[in-house]
């Protein structure tokens, strides 16, 4: 699908925070 900026931060949240699941 398309991969955003927003989704790359989403991505950066989830190393930290595996629990963030937004797509």
């Amino acid at each position: 699908g398309l991969y955003t900026p927003q989704l790359m931060e989403n991505d950066k949240l989830r190393e930290i925070a595996p629990d963030i699941e937004q797509n």
